[in-house]
C-alpha cells in the first residue's frame, strides 16, 4: 500500500501492469485503501482501548479483512474477464484470493480452539 501511494509506478511495473492510463492521484487512493486494510491486522494490538480481549477484537478484524479481500479479488477477477484489466491484474486477484482462503482457514482453527 505504501509503496502505491508514493511511488505506483513500481507496483505497475512488477504487475506488469505498467500499460494502465490511469492519473497517478487514482493509483494513490488505492494505496491508501490497501494500507489502511493491512494496517487493521495490528489494531488487534490495542484491545485494552476497545475494552475487548485480543482474540475478540482479532477475530473481527481478520474477518474483516477476509471478507474485503474477496471483494476485491472478485472485482479483478470480474473485471479481467470483462476486458477492463489487463490479464496482469490476475495477480492481485489471485493473491488476494489467496490470502483470504488462509485468514478463513486460521480463523477456523482459532474458533476450533476457543471452543474447546
Amino acid at each position: 500500500g505504501i509503496v502505491l501511494i508514493i511511488k505506483p509506478d513500481i507496483i505497475l511495473s512488477i504487475m506488469g501492469a505498467s500499460e494502465i492510463s490511469m492519473p497517478d492521484i487514482f493509483l494513490k487512493y488505492v494505496g491508501v485503501f490497501v494500507m489502511a486494510t493491512g494496517l487493521t491486522y495490528f489494531i488487534s494490538f490495542f484491545n485494552s482501548f476497545f475494552n475487548i480481549t485480543y482474540i475478540q477484537l482479532s477475530l473481527v478484524l481478520w474477518t474483516t479483512s477476509s471478507v474485503v479481500r474477496l471483494c476485491v479479488a472478485s472485482f479483478v477477477f470480474s473485471q479481467v474477464y470483462l476486458s477492463a484489466l489487463s490479464v496482469s491484474w490476475l495477480l492481485v486477484a489471485f493473491s488476494d484470493l489467496s490470502l483470504a482462503v488462509f485468514q478463513f482457514y486460521l480463523l477456523s482453527i482459532w474458533k476450533l480452539r476457543i471452543n474447546e
